[in-house]
């Protein structure tokens, strides 16, 4: 059976616990593990553009920071429980002109600088 890790976030969120699946695989998510984070993550993405593209008068600021704090929250998880398989010096388009060279991880899309 799998231990599960909770850990409580310091920022604003203060009543929000993280649980890690990490203890699945011996400190790493599995790919399910990770696909299902990514799910929640798109989700609250989406929900996150929906707040801000109805935020007349400021009534949704509160819950926009907390969305996009939570969302915060969830790409750190994703970036700590993933057991990264790297893709190096992969060139993207900034612009029609520009472009830069990155690092990310093929299983869960995390960026590295």
């Amino acid at each position: 059976m799998a231990s599960f890790q909770s850990q409580e976030s310091t920022d604003n969120s203060q009543f929000v616990k993280h649980v890690s699946l990490s203890g699945l695989t011996g400190g790493y998510a599995n790919e399910q593990a990770i696909q299902a984070y990514r799910s929640i993550l798109s989700t609250m993405e989406e929900k996150l553009i929906m707040l801000q593209l109805n935020n007349i008068n400021n009534v949704h600021d509160i819950p926009i920071s907390r969305t996009q704090n939570l969302i915060n929250d969830m790409k750190q998880i994703i970036k700590n429980d993933c057991q990264h398989s790297y893709v190096e010096n992969d060139y993207i388009d900034i612009s029609p002109d520009t472009g830069r060279c990155i690092t990310y991880c093929e299983k869960c899309f995390s960026t590295f600088d």
